[in-house]
């Protein structure tokens, strides 16, 4: 058997049939990365550009050729799929009588990039020189600004900020006269409208926002980074593959424990490289024995590091969707209905064109809710369609709708993520209450006053007939957090559970090495202590960027 031809096991090389990699398994790997998301991808390319090292890449889901993955509207059938999503599930906190809500990830090749709303939004400078105070000075802006120029190619051309030769392709949003009028709006609150959102300063914005599409196709992690590298010799991906536990040699890793097709292996390394996402990684160091040691002893699992901070300090962005009723011919919502939508698929998968060829949102907003901060803390993303949220599956209202969406950027209520069971097919369960902070609670107030205020300023008002979501009884401070309690969701921008930092009881040191471990790294958004200002995919991609910069330096020494 090829193991490029099996539908569990891919090799980009196409060389090893399935028996021989496993009987190689001994020979160890310089790097075994376990995740193929956003941040195992660009690991992955990276660490295998150097011919003499051998990288092994495991992958839980299958390979990504769901052809919803790569059609940017198809997005909602993919998140339907449970072979391609991983349901995590999250309770509000302890005491609260609120169900638990599933927070999808993304199961296959390139993770939650296959599955996203495809906006590139980078964070700001004063994010990463946030993260340099608290992680050392190989994480600021300084060194993380040249990753992104390397990164992108962009549309609006290369200068001393963005990039043109890059392998993650980018475009902008056809404009859109609702769209037009929500910038317009914006600016006569003060916003400075940008053709490039992404412009590395702090000020209060708003523009079109660019996305990670190109020709009309989704370019994900597993696009941009993993299928340029699959030539590599030196470079082995493995999909349907669960990994147990990390192995270790006393507290020097050796290796992970695997199922594959329910058959146990194990693969060799000199080092090991976590890169599961934020409610995934600490799941594993826990199972793995690193973790808080009483809930590793009450659970029978041998305790390697006793790290208390291990699944703590989970953040999340809190999002309402607000929703309002629109004059006829402003609005989008027709052409995903009905006759219009088979028109619009057809005129998709023929031209790659067309409605369905668009990410989730065109407009962002970085917004500030009071005048005396010094920079944005609330978000808003704005498209010209509106949800029928009545409905059991994702689509549109009949009459005409538009939405904007609004979060606070760097919240300060924390949760955790901790595993109840040693195997590897029960998922962790995240606790995490969205309103425990006060700030955070201001802040989700005043994201919606100013998004009202906005919509109520020419040339938008004239466009809109009236708000539906949270709609008019929702004006006072309390009935918006009530809204925001039941309207509110995920914003899939989970991030702090193996929290990066230069003190003792962080999970990883500056390099991205597991305390109290030799050989252990953890690479993706459980590293950063907070979330990056605004949609997570640019910031993980240029953290994983910078994490095989600082590794391979390690080997080098």
């Amino acid at each position: 058997m090829t193991v490029g031809r099996s539908p569990n096991v891919v090799d980009v090389r196409l060389r090893w049939p399935l028996a021989d990699m496993l009987s190689d398994a001994k020979a160890p790997f310089d790097y075994i990365i376990v995740g193929a998301g956003t941040a195992g991808c660009v690991l992955a390319e990276r660490l295998s550009a150097d011919p003499q090292r051998r990288v092994l890449l495991l992958e839980a889901g299958p390979v990504d050729r769901h052809p919803f993955i790569h059609m940017p509207r198809g997005v909602a059938k993919v998140l339907g799929d449970a072979r391609y999503v991983w349901p995590f599930r999250a309770t509000a906190g302890e005491g609260s009588n609120q169900p638990p809500a599933t927070w999808v990830r993304g199961r296959t090749l390139g993770g939650s990039s296959s599955t996203n709303g495809m906006m590139y939004v980078r964070g700001q400078p004063a994010d990463f020189d946030d993260l340099a105070r608290v992680a050392g000075e190989g994480w600021s802006w300084r060194h993380i600004a040249p990753i992104y120029r390397q990164v992108e190619t962009h549309p609006l051309g290369g200068d001393e900020t963005r990039g043109d030769r890059g392998p993650l392709s980018v475009s902008l949003p056809k404009h859109h006269p609702l769209m037009d009028r929500v910038i317009a709006a914006g600016a006569a609150l003060g916003l400075d409208p940008q053709i490039d959102v992404n412009t590395p300063d702090d000020r209060a914005k708003i523009g079109y926002c660019p996305a990670t599409i190109s020709r009309g196709r989704r370019q994900s992690a597993a696009v941009a980074f993993l299928r340029p590298a699959r030539h590599r010799a030196n470079l082995t991906v493995m999909t349907g593959v669960t990994v147990d536990r990390i192995a270790f040699d006393g507290r020097r890793v050796s290796g992970v424990d695997c199922l594959i097709e329910g058959a146990r292996r194990t693969f060799a390394a000199r080092r090991v490289i976590v890169a599961g996402g934020t409610l995934a990684s600490p799941a594993l160091l826990q199972r793995s024995g690193i973790g808080p040691a009483p809930l590793l002893q009450k659970l029978g699992i041998p305790v390697i590091a006793d790290r208390g901070e291990v699944g703590q300090n989970l953040r999340e962005h809190c999002a309402l969707a607000m929703q309002w009723r629109v004059r006829p011919g402003f609005s989008l919502n027709a052409q995903f209905g009905g006759w219009r939508l088979l028109r619009n698929t057809a005129r998709y998968y023929l031209a790659h064109d067309g409605p369905m060829a668009s990410a989730a949102y065109d407009v962002l907003g970085l917004i500030r809710t009071r005048r005396d901060l010094t920079r944005p803390d609330a978000q808003l993303i704005a498209a010209p369609f509106s949800i029928d949220k009545t409905a059991t599956t994702l689509r549109m209202e009949r009459e005409p709708g538009m939405q904007i969406a609004v979060y606070p950027l760097r919240p300060r209520s924390t949760g955790s993520v901790s595993i109840g069971s040693a195997d590897p097919t029960v998922l962790p369960m995240a606790s995490l209450d969205f309103f425990q902070s006060e700030d955070d609670r201001r802040t989700m107030v005043g994201a919606v006053r100013f998004v009202r205020k906005m919509m109520a300023r020419t040339p938008l008002a004239e466009a809109v007939i009236e708000e539906i979501r949270p709609g008019r009884n929702a004006l006072d401070e309390d009935a918006i957090l009530d809204a925001y309690r039941a309207m509110g969701t995920t914003a899939y921008h989970a991030a702090g559970t193996c929290r990066m930092g230069l003190d003792e009881d962080s999970v990883v040191d500056a390099q991205t090495r597991v305390r109290g471990t030799e050989g252990l790294h953890v690479v993706d958004l459980s590293i950063m202590p907070e979330i990056p200002a605004g949609n997570t995919f640019a910031p993980v991609m240029a953290v994983a960027w910078r994490a095989s910069e600082l590794i391979a330096a390690l080997d080098r020494t």
